[in-house]
């Protein structure tokens, strides 16, 4: 067991300057200090960075790198993975602050039983409340070997719904901690960046598929502050491109996972059932967000003959179909029936 690694934690930046200051105190003041900061400037255009950099001075251990363009978190995230010299890597976003012992509870615990990935729980802070984010049950001490690790990629996928390990596993990258060398070995693990809502599911995915032992701490010790209107706006202008590729690559990793674990018939067609949930997600988004949008201004009709058009063009309703009503909820199954229900899905034969 290393007594005290170094640890890298990336932290991505776009217009922070309301957040920043405690972000950094937050870092700074861990009661674990074999810490590099890595602050990657997404092109801010406010005093985000004025702010970090008034850090640097007191505190040698943070770098400051800037992009040349507004590239996203993604490209941020592997910016900062490209110059990282840590055994163990974290990621937190500018917006987001840890309790003070968030890192030495992760390393300690990552060294003295030998894991390849720990999560923690985190509090998400809103306007006027702290929420307490429950995301998993705890029913085993290690989840280790195959059938383990496939039940925490199957909860990935499904979001939970195949799954009685976890209430709902958190798909963020937040309040984990990752090995370095298990990114780095092979083809070197980066965030998908053509990718705004799912980069982070995808990019714990394929590292879990790596990963040996993993653990679940049921502590709180990272605070989740988003702006979920400012968030919905980034990405409603790319959310049909966004479904489509975070479908390709789901399914690539769907193959790797079959081969990788070298899974069974039945394995196989959980995994698919898994899959179709996941694509059934991103339908649902994509016409949440973009088709049934008051600003398109759609009749009923158009809503439907495009929502047709979508899942038509991209090969979707095989997947649509494998779905279990039950394991969805009450929103879902409005969706479901509506989709089912369609005009349009009967005039073309598809169901």
């Amino acid at each position: 067991m290393e007594k005290n690694p170094l640890v890298s934690i990336i932290v991505p930046v776009f217009n922070e300057e309301k957040n920043i200051k405690k972000n950094i105190e937050s870092l700074i003041n861990q009661d674990y200090d074999n810490i590099e900061i890595i602050i990657v400037n997404d092109k801010s255009t406010d005093e985000s960075i004025k702010i970090a950099n008034r850090y640097i001075e007191k505190n040698p251990n943070i770098k400051i790198i800037n992009n040349e363009k507004n590239k996203g978190a993604s490209y941020s995230r592997n910016k900062g993975l490209d110059i990282a010299k840590g055994k163990y890597i974290i990621f937190i976003d500018g917006d987001d602050y840890a309790e003070k012992e968030l890192i030495s509870t992760l390393v300690k615990t990552a060294e003295e039983e030998k894991l390849d990935l720990v999560q923690v729980n985190y509090i998400k802070e809103e306007i006027d409340k702290s929420v307490l984010q429950k995301h998993f049950k705890v029913k085993k001490d290690v989840y280790k070997g195959k059938e383990d690790i496939l039940e925490n990629i199957s909860a990935l996928i499904s979001n939970n719904r195949n799954s009685d390990q976890f209430f709902s596993l958190i798909r963020s990258v937040a309040g984990k901690i990752f090995k370095r060398n298990i990114i780095e070995k092979k083809e070197k693990l980066r965030f998908k960046e053509d990718l705004v809502l799912s980069e982070n599911l995808i990019f714990t995915m394929e590292y879990m598929l790596r990963a040996k032992k993993i653990k679940y701490l049921e502590k709180y010790l990272i605070h989740f502050k988003k702006d979920e209107a400012s968030l919905r706006e980034s990405y409603i202008p790319k959310i049909e491109k966004e479904a489509k590729n975070s479908i390709k690559y789901m399914r690539k990793l769907i193959r790797e996972t079959k081969i990788e674990l070298e899974l069974s018939k039945n394995e196989k067609k959980k995994i698919d059932e898994d899959f179709a949930y996941f694509v059934f997600e991103r339908v649902f988004l994509v016409y949440k967000h973009k088709i049934n949008r008051v600003e398109e201004g759609l009749d009923e009709k158009s809503k439907k003959r495009n929502l047709l058009e979508f899942i038509n063009k991209n090969n979707l309703y095989k997947y649509i179909k494998k779905i279990d009503r039950k394991k969805l909820d009450e929103e879902y199954q409005k969706f479901l029936k509506y989709i089912k229900n369609s005009v349009f899905l009967r005039k073309f034969r598809i169901i």
